[in-house]
């Protein structure tokens, strides 16, 4: 997989996780942020992915640099609504 592919699988899944979240809240970090309890475990999420958990590593870091991500142990925090995820063109 490609780094971008890597990018768009992870936002895709946290937004997946983030719909069915129990405990998905508002946050305070701006409009339509959103804070949840991740359900796995990073090396867990990276399986899900099929990619190495170090490469989960570097995609969550850059995530967190362009600034739409907080992750702290499984405590995400995603600070732009559907950050990050490009609507895919419609099939016919």
């Amino acid at each position: 997989l490609g780094k971008a592919q890597v990018r768009e699988r992870f936002r895709r899944l946290l937004h997946l996780l983030l719909e069915h979240a129990p405990d998905r809240a508002p946050s305070c970090a701006g409009p339509g942020a959103q804070r949840f309890l991740l359900p796995a475990s990073r090396q867990q999420l990276a399986s899900m992915l099929g990619v190495r958990p170090e490469t989960l590593s570097r995609t969550i870091r850059k995530a967190e640099r362009e600034g739409w991500l907080r992750l702290q142990g499984r405590r995400a925090e995603i600070l732009l609504p559907r950050a990050g995820v490009r609507k895919q063109p419609a099939t016919r």
